[in-house]
């Protein structure tokens, strides 16, 4: 908190703050989480919408993924008769894995673009002030 305080006084100050916060919010956007990047925007509801449908494709891509775990590591139970049931039924969740993974996947790019864009923009915009 003291770090984005900091920034944001930067920000207001003026003489490049923008710009060095903007690159902040990038990395934020880039290492942290999507939607980091939007908060440090001020862009509150482009960043819990990143940041919310994200967290909601990784936790339902990790549970497929736990329960492909569970169904592997149960096929090494030797005291009972599985058959091919636990190898049958790793493959569905395998892919329902793979598709929430590959949709995280595109809301942690679109995320990072979207603060790229932004960042762009507001550049160009002090830019037009400056030689107005």
């Amino acid at each position: 908190m003291l770090f984005y305080s900091a920034m944001t006084e930067q920000a207001n100050s003026g003489g490049g703050g923008t710009v060095k916060t903007s690159r902040v919010a990038i990395l934020l956007s880039a290492t942290v989480w999507p939607g980091a990047g939007q908060f440090a925007q001020k862009r509150w509801v482009a960043g819990a919408i990143y940041a919310l449908s994200f967290l909601a494709c990784f936790i339902v891509s990790m549970t497929y993924g736990v329960r492909i775990m569970l169904a592997y590591y149960g096929m090494w139970d030797f005291d009972r008769d599985h058959g091919d049931s636990n190898a049958t039924s790793i493959k569905p969740h395998l892919v329902k894995m793979l598709i929430f993974f590959v949709i995280a996947v595109g809301i942690f790019i679109a995320a990072l673009i979207d603060v790229v864009i932004v960042h762009i923009r507001r550049l160009r915009a002090v830019r037009n002030s400056v030689t107005l």
